[in-house]
């Protein structure tokens, strides 16, 4: 009896075991549309009913004087071999101070191991970072964050702060509004310090500032962004992939060795895609896994106004993520939707549209027209993995439709032929990577969008890149429909089109 106890208790904790791995496992690659509550806690919100969540995706904020956030509650992911999260944004309707509308929106990275984790302060702390107060009434930053990425419209995220009655550590006093901005770790000895601001990039004027880790000061540079100059706030709510009001981020932390100091970290790359262009706000930014950051803090009692502080900085095994918003005097609407967690290196599939399809005959498009994939995912500045179209996997090519109930994406029954009723069917070819539609007769739709993903082959040598943890995110193609034969056909619009420099 006590031996088949025994038996029984081992079966029970490997399969535990198993589960345990087989969740972290299906985590890569992660969606979900945040058009429902389910998989989301409330932090926090300035009345009620603020947060909701619709079609548009996730609302944080519609008027003056708000603060809100929410968190995966269930999403730990690793951070070992790296991770891409991406996520859309419309920023519309608000209010305007000294020409500028505000605060702004973030999305907060922080330890998996924290629980019950509370906002930072209120108005341009965006809800990530602390604020000291004349009063002694202090007020911290998130519970254990590790980054919080803000897309400060106003411009008081990025700003040291000594008006009024806030006090907050910054890495300029320039009031310009439009960056991304990107803050530090917490400091876990004194709740009120910390979450320095590592780099603040301007997107519509060449203002590009980093932190010196080593130093404590800011450094200016007129290099940095490449790309199409545009504001963050698009004044649309919910565009779609290839309208001009589309907005959509993307930011990597990419495992490797920086070349000059040799330590062991991430390379942070963040990008967003403006309409029918993606800008690179930043490249190759390098944070250790272990080590300490050089800031200056602000201070309240003295006749110094700031100290150089030494602040560790330890990047946790395991992370979560939330996403925050607040406003002040100057107002915003904003909504966050159709978020995504991947693995560095997964193949990188683009939106595409294609004009001038002929309604009433057999049309061949390539979606793999702007996929690349990889051979390695050993990363250095020097020495990056080589990328193709002929690394990826034609044969893991599957269509996906959206689920209205689960609002998100699954598999199509049959991987490689779509059958739309009262559009037609899309066949895949596992030898070409080319899809042929053929229209029911009679259809008139003015487009049409369907949605595969795909994986790299396996590499000869080194980690295995093409097993189901790297696959690709979800890539739409939208079929635009015309009675006219045109002269020539235009090529498929890349929603990421390319970067072209621009000061």
């Amino acid at each position: 009896m006590e031996r088949d106890r025994s038996i029984t208790i081992k079966i029970v904790l490997l399969i535990l075991c198993l589960s345990n791995n087989l969740e972290i496992f299906a985590q890569y690659p992660y969606f979900n549309s945040g058009q429902q509550a389910d998989a989301f806690t409330l932090l926090g919100e300035s009345r009620s009913g603020l947060v909701t969540y619709s079609k548009n995706g996730i609302k944080l904020l519609d008027a003056q004087n708000q603060y809100s956030g929410v968190y995966l509650n269930d999403l730990s992911f690793t951070t070992e071999k790296g991770f891409i999260l991406e996520f859309e944004f419309g920023l519309d309707i608000g209010r305007m101070e000294e020409d500028k509308y505000g605060d702004g929106i973030g999305m907060v990275l922080f330890d998996a191991a924290e629980s019950n984790p509370s906002l930072g302060d209120k108005g341009g702390a965006l809800g990530y970072a602390h604020t000291q107060k004349y009063s002694g009434v202090h007020t911290a930053g998130f519970t254990k964050g590790i980054f919080g990425l803000g897309l400060d419209l106003y411009g008081n995220y990025k700003n040291r702060i000594r008006g009024g009655s806030e006090i907050r550590n910054g890495i300029t006093e320039i009031k310009d509004g439009n960056f991304v901005v990107l803050r530090g770790p917490y400091n876990p000895s004194n709740p009120y310090e910390g979450y320095p601001v590592l780099f603040a990039i301007g997107t519509r004027k060449n203002t590009n500032l980093y932190l010196n880790r080593s130093t404590g000061q800011a450094i200016s540079k007129q290099k940095g962004f490449v790309g199409q100059r545009f504001s963050l706030r698009s004044a649309v709510m919910n565009a779609k992939p290839g309208d001009i009001g589309y907005r959509k981020i993307r930011i990597a932390f990419v495992p490797g060795q920086d070349d000059y100091t040799r330590q062991q970290g991430f390379f942070i790359f963040v990008d967003i895609i403006n309409g029918i262009y993606n800008s690179s706000i930043i490249k190759n930014y390098f944070v250790p896994k272990s080590g300490s950051i050089k800031y200056k803090e602000e201070l309240i009692q003295g006749l110094q106004t700031s100290e150089i502080k030494n602040l560790g900085l330890t990047i946790p095994t395991t992370m979560k993520m939330g996403f925050t918003g607040a406003t002040g005097a100057a107002s915003i609407r904003a909504h966050i939707r159709n978020i995504s967690l991947s693995l560095p290196f997964s193949p990188v599939v683009q939106d595409i549209v294609i004009p001038d399809v002929i309604y009433d005959r057999p049309f061949v498009s390539k979606p793999l027209y702007s996929a690349i994939g990889y051979d390695s995912n050993v990363y250095s500045v020097l020495n990056p993995p080589s990328e193709s179209i002929l690394f990826l996997d034609l044969s893991s090519f599957r269509f996906k439709v959206f689920d209205d109930k689960t609002k998100s994406y699954v598999v199509n029954t049959d991987p490689f032929k779509l059958e739309v009723p009262k559009v037609g069917t899309f066949t895949y070819d596992t030898d070409t990577g080319e899809v042929t539609f053929v229209p029911v007769e009679g259809y008139r739709g003015s487009s049409y969008t369907f949605y595969y993903d795909i994986k790299n082959k396996r590499p000869a040598t080194g980690v295995d890149i093409s097993t189901e943890e790297y696959r690709s995110t979800t890539a739409s193609v939208t079929l635009n429909f015309t009675d006219e034969i045109p002269l020539y056909r235009n090529p498929p619009l890349l929603v990421n089109k390319g970067v072209n420099k621009v000061q």
